[in-house]
């Protein structure tokens, strides 16, 4: 009787179980399933049935696997399988409602009874919030409280060293980059104080010492953290002494209050930001020089207009008095106007060519061309060819070659080397009113060094390295008297350098300045020299002598033609380079071309070849405006002789022109 009083009992104890189960499955407010082992759903609650937006009919005759993504179903089935073991299973997938959305899901499932018979207990718990807040750092910082993983996921991966610390600055916890970068054990660190990782030295054994003194702004900002006030990308400027070597560092700093719940815990972000503010640095210092540079430009520009339009008024106006028959001229006011014009020309010349040349320089198409010659010898022809402009009633010009050059030549670019020597004495000439002018040269062991020494007005120290950048002068103002467009000295500094020399200045102001030129292995004994293959002009007359010019622009050969006809010359004319070549072809009496390069139909290059091959022997004179080394190499190549740069000197023209012939007769 006992026993089956027992039984009754028992049973209705499971009953009563059973239906406190059926109420709280079917009320709880995710969505549950009951299914067997193989997925088969027996029991949906309620809100199983509005999560999928089905009857309870329907979803009781499905299988779970239809709410789950089709990549991740093997999953599922092996997890089932595994629950025996297990005994829970947890999934994350996504599932496709109704209205063709994903919504991210999590799956869990535990083994449960009813009865003697087991079940699996499976819900779907929508996860899409989560999932959004995973994706935020700040709120993840907040999920982190509740799910630890997540947090320690975002803390060690981040980029910046981050400290977690209480109210006595004690650290709680250090993140990843944090102990790489202040090189420490993990298990130091809760017996760290965040003041030792200030300041710190690193030593054999990688521990830190905290020094107060040279970390008071840092430290602050710590400190002010623990009583209630937030920091946001403080810069801070920091110096570390490692390995015997004292380092600047600039570290960005961020402070907030993560939580307090009756015990205070702070968060600190430490970046080391030192290459940014180096790159920070550069780039105003890029955009300062960039200012500078517009400046110097639109002082440039503003010179230019000047040093074009000044020479031109000087050209032109007098051109108009010659024009005016109304003005009676004695010979001797017409050489000084004539003096005037070329004094104008000269410094047009000049201002254009420096032009040219620093486009060159900058552009790296400027070649050296080296070889060996007397210094003394050509040192000669360029002063007598400047002995005008070195004249000057308050100036005494002196120049000299030491003995130590003596039975030695000289191995470089003279052409550029003296081009460089003229830009030298022409600022030593414009900036010096009166006293002494030197040029100087002497040997160094097989260094050229050559001195240009003046007593002008000289150079203030600030503006020793200003003065070699392109136009910059030291007066820009529109007051100053001193004519030039602020080129010569940049041109010559970044001239020497492409002769592989160096250039050294002594100046200052009121007493005069130094330049001085040093060129290596530019010193050669003469017994290195060269078999010379000058030419010995002979007395030479042109008269009758033929020349055809092959010259497309009106003017330039009316120019050509006015020299050359006071030589009695005989001239035939060629407007392009097919009819040069048929014109020569025509005329076995010519005694010499002037060819011109920029001609149309066929340029002056091909031309010179076509003429070369007809008679190999002709000497071909090449003249252009182009300025260029490699203009000149082609012209060679193509057959010429020489090579006249416009505008070209009436008594240069008459010279080379003489010089050829005087070979060929």
């Amino acid at each position: 009787m006992m026993d089956n009083e027992y039984g009754i009992v028992s049973q209705m104890g499971i009953e009563k179980a059973t239906k406190k189960f059926e109420v709280l499955f079917e009320e709880m407010p995710e969505a549950f399933f009951l299914h067997n082992f193989r997925g088969n759903i027996k029991k949906a609650n309620k809100k199983a049935c509005e999560f999928f937006e089905l009857t309870k009919e329907n979803l009781e005759t499905m299988n779970v696997t239809s709410f789950i993504s089709n990549d991740v179903i093997d999953s599922f089935k092996s997890g089932l399988k595994n629950q025996i073991d297990e005994k829970q299973f947890r999934l994350e997938t996504s599932y496709n409602s109704k209205k063709n959305t994903k919504v991210p899901v999590e799956i869990t499932s535990r083994i449960i009874k009813l009865g003697k018979a087991g079940m699996i207990l499976t819900g779907f718990r929508d996860i899409t919030v989560r999932k959004h807040y995973e994706n935020l750092l700040i709120e993840a910082k907040i999920q982190a409280e509740c799910n630890e993983n997540e947090l320690k996921l975002i803390f060690d991966n981040s980029p910046s060293s981050i400290f977690i610390f209480d109210e006595k600055l004690n650290i709680l916890r250090m993140n990843n980059k944090a102990v790489e970068k202040f090189k420490i054990n993990s298990s130091e660190i809760g017996n760290l104080n965040i003041g030792e990782l200030i300041n710190f030295i690193i030593s054999g054994c990688n521990s830190f010492h905290y020094n107060g003194n040279n970390a008071s702004s840092l430290l602050n900002i710590f400190l002010e953290t623990t009583k209630g006030i937030k920091f946001t990308k403080e810069e801070v400027q920091v110096s570390i002494k490692t390995d015997n070597l004292l380092i600047d560092k600039t570290f960005q700093v961020s402070t907030s209050l993560l939580n307090n719940n009756n015990h205070s815990v702070y968060l600190a972000t430490i970046d080391d930001v030192t290459k940014r503010k180096k790159i920070e640095q550069d780039l105003l210092s890029a955009k300062e020089k960039a200012e500078e540079s517009d400046r110097l430009k639109s002082a440039f520009i503003q010179n230019l207009h000047h040093e074009i339009r000044t020479p031109l008024n000087g050209i032109l106006g007098f051109i108009d008095f010659f024009a005016d028959d109304s003005y009676n001229f004695t010979i001797e006011e017409k050489r000084e106007l004539i003096e005037v014009m070329h004094k104008s020309g000269d410094r047009l010349l000049k201002t254009i060519n420096d032009l040219l040349e620093i486009s060159k320089l900058e552009s790296g198409i400027q070649k050296v061309n080296n070889e060996i010659f007397d210094l003394k010898t050509h040192l000669g022809h360029f002063i007598q060819e400047h002995q005008i402009k070195f004249h000057k009633s308050e100036i005494e010009f002196i120049y000299e070659i030491d003995s130590s050059l003596e039975k030695k030549m000289i191995n470089t670019d003279k052409s550029k080397l003296f081009q460089t020597i003229q830009n030298f004495l022409d600022n030593a000439f414009k900036f010096t009113h009166k006293g002494i002018i030197n040029l100087k040269f002497c040997a160094e062991n097989d260094s050229l060094i050559i001195y240009v020494e003046d007593s002008g007005i000289g150079v203030a120290p600030e503006f020793h390295d200003l003065i070699f950048k392109p136009f910059w002068q030291v007066h820009k103002d529109l007051d100053r008297y001193y004519e030039g467009n602020g080129l010569g000295l940049a041109v010559s500094k970044k001239t020497v350098c492409t002769l592989g020399g160096e250039l050294f200045m002594k100046s200052e102001l009121g007493k005069g300045s130094t330049f001085i030129i040093k060129l290596p292995k530019a010193v050669v004994f003469r017994e290195q020299q060269v078999s010379s293959n000058t030419i010995t002009n002979k007395e030479v007359s042109l008269e009758g002598k033929t020349i055809l010019i092959c010259e497309d622009d009106k003017f330039n050969h009316i120019y050509l033609e006015a020299v050359l006809i006071r030589e009695k010359c005989k001239l035939i004319h060629a407007s392009n380079g097919i009819e040069a070549v048929e014109l020569f072809k025509m005329n076995p009496a010519i005694d010499i071309v002037l060819m011109d390069l920029k001609i149309p139909e066929m340029n002056g290059f091909k031309a010179s070849s076509r003429i070369k091959e007809i008679r190999s022997n002709i000497p071909i004179i090449a003249q252009s405006a182009f300025a260029l080394d490699n203009d000149k190499q082609r012209a060679f190549k193509a057959g010429c002789i020489d090579y006249l740069t416009k505008p070209i000197n009436s008594d240069l023209l008459i010279a080379t022109i003489t010089k050829y012939l005087s070979s060929s007769s």
